[in-house]
């Protein structure tokens, strides 16, 4: 919650199997704190968890993607528009992403982001050919690429950028063995995204391996159960697959989450 300048989190940890309330904490900082102390709660959150993660997992759960507490916020701000994928908020999010970048041109997440809405902007928004798209398809791939690149540069291991990367590749350039192998890669820097399943398994769905499609794909859901795209997808795997009342569901979810 904000408060003028200032930030209230209040965090709950419950156990789901018996509603058991584990932990509770609250953290009353300045919204120039915002970085910091998202990283605070982090690892307070792994120690009351008392989890085993490796080196590599501990380090994902507590990375500082960037020190400017404003451009973290636009960059949040670009994602909730991304994910909703209507062609206006997708103008919103490239602005939000623009902005980010302008503060921390060196914000490898905000690059990712940005090329992420070029990429949905040639598509034409959450349901693909079925829309015309907003922006010539030679524009977008002109801007696209540079985007994805420097998102990869500047974070080499971060998922999120080798799936922007794979999205363009699959969409913009159509080297669906070197998409996948950036969607692969961005699977194995981070097994528990939700993003990564998504894109996957659009991916598997072309290519008309609907178990695999509907594996990621229902992770993906799952991870992010707000997604427009992935309901929308989940549904086309479901009615291939011929379970009419699943898809309709999903469709309907998608539609839904786009008007919202």
């Amino acid at each position: 919650m904000q408060r003028g300048d200032g930030l209230v989190v209040s965090v709950e940890m419950v156990n789901v199997n018996d509603n058991s309330r584990l932990w509770g904490g609250r953290y009353d900082r300045k919204l120039s704190d915002l970085v910091a102390v998202q990283n605070e709660i982090s690892r307070e959150v792994l120690n009351k968890l008392r989890l085993r993660l490796t080196g590599e997992e501990e380090k994902r759960a507590t990375n500082r993607y960037t020190e400017n507490t404003e451009a973290y916020q636009l960059y949040l701000r670009g994602r909730y528009h991304w994910n909703r994928r209507a062609l206006d908020d997708l103008w919103k999010g490239l602005e939000s992403f623009q902005r980010a970048i302008e503060l921390d041109p060196n914000f490898a997440l905000a690059w990712s982001g940005l090329a992420d809405s070029y990429a949905a902007m040639a598509l034409g928004g959450p349901f693909g050919p079925f829309f015309r798209p907003p922006v010539p398809l030679a524009e977008v791939r002109s801007k696209w690429g540079p985007a994805a690149r420097r998102a990869v540069e500047l974070g080499p291991n971060l998922a999120e950028t080798h799936t922007s990367l794979g999205l363009g590749l699959e969409w913009l350039e159509w080297d669906l063995p070197a998409a996948e192998r950036e969607y692969l890669e961005a699977e194995r820097l981070n097994p528990k995204s939700g993003q990564v399943p998504l894109e996957l398994g659009k991916l598997l769905l072309a290519r008309g391996d609907l178990a695999g499609a509907r594996a990621r794909l229902e992770k993906a859901v799952a991870v992010m159960p707000d997604a427009s795209t992935a309901h929308y997808q989940l549904g086309l795997v479901y009615r291939r697959l011929g379970l009419t009342a699943k898809a309709e569901e999903h469709l309907e979810r998608s539609r839904a989450a786009v008007a919202r």
